[in-house]
């Protein structure tokens, strides 16, 4: 981010505000998503689907994982 400061293509106050606002936004899912994880410990059954859809959110994030297409053969 400094460096695109330094080179004037971007302002630092809404950077800033961009990157505690993704951070946040990351943190906050991957917490509320392990709530999953409690079965066992008896919370209610909201508490369980409020983390599993969190869960299955964070591995749908699109352009991260590759499509069928760019997967090597087994003949390659």
């Amino acid at each position: 981010m400094r460096l695109f400061a330094r080179l004037r293509l971007i302002s630092v106050g809404p950077a800033t505000r961009a990157v505690l606002f993704s951070t946040v936004i990351f943190l906050a899912g991957g917490v509320i998503g392990t709530f999953h994880h409690l079965y066992f410990t008896g919370v209610p059954s909201v508490v369980l689907a409020l983390g599993s859809v969190f869960s299955a959110l964070e591995e749908g994030e699109p352009g991260i994982h590759p499509g069928p297409g760019s997967q090597p053969s087994a003949a390659e």
